[in-house]
């Protein structure tokens, strides 16, 4: 009677592990899909190095990876 007592006991514990471990899974994924939002990026008419679009400087010409390379091109 004792062991099926410590049965049950492990069986019930190892089951509320399991569900606690899948609930964490399924969180994880859903997070990790709506973590993934395109960021818009451009390619530096200079040096030819992408960065994201609101970061860049915008120039006459095109977009820029800093002020400095703006210069160099429209100057």
């Amino acid at each position: 009677m004792k062991l099926l007592l410590v049965l049950a006991v492990v069986f019930i514990g190892f089951w509320i592990w399991r569900s606690g471990r899948l609930a964490r899974k399924s969180k994880a994924r859903h997070a990790a899909e709506d973590a993934t939002t395109a960021i818009e990026m451009v390619r530096c008419e200079v040096c030819g190095v992408h960065c994201a679009k609101s970061e860049a400087v915008l120039g006459r010409h095109g977009a820029y990876c800093s002020a400095q390379h703006r210069g160099q091109a429209e100057s």
